[in-house]
């Protein structure tokens, strides 16, 4: 087994030869259809904006649940052509990233929305999750909106 990870020439050859293999996945396909967070798209109830560079080599544009996204009016899905895997730089120097700017705006847009004001239950753990993975949030003026 570990002689066909060294030989691995891409990241689903090593998902398949290592990745799956640990899981415990009969396949590198059930692995990835499994631990995809596609499957939850179609149940995602509030407002989501989706990033994504169409050169991404670990979550391809092949990955991306193009139709699932597009029938979920609360999913902005936003690609562009390059950035790699979580490098959205700006700029030639790249001294800043863009994607932090494109996330404030959109938050900005919602803050604005008569519908944000439209309350419905939330399940406080969730909105604790939403601000742990996003962690501190600003608008566009610089005031946080929430700190983790």
């Amino acid at each position: 087994m570990y002689s066909y990870v060294l030989q691995s020439v891409s990241v689903r050859d090593f998902d398949n030869h290592a990745t799956r293999i640990v899981g415990k996945y009969e396949s590198v396909d059930t692995y990835y259809r499994r631990c995809s967070s596609s499957i939850y798209v179609p149940s995602v109830s509030i407002p989501l904006l989706c990033i994504s560079a169409l050169d991404d080599p670990l979550c391809t544009r092949e990955a991306i649940p193009w139709d699932e996204c597009r029938a979920n009016k609360n999913i902005v899905l936003a690609t562009i052509k390059h950035g790699g895997h979580l490098a959205f730089f700006e700029g030639i120097t790249g001294s800043s990233l863009w994607w932090v700017r494109a996330s404030n705006e959109f938050l900005d847009v919602l803050l604005s929305s008569k519908y944000m004001h439209v309350q419905k239950k939330v399940n406080n753990i969730l909105l604790y999750l939403h601000i742990l993975l996003i962690g501190n949030v600003y608008s566009s003026s610089g005031s946080v909106l929430s700190v983790m």
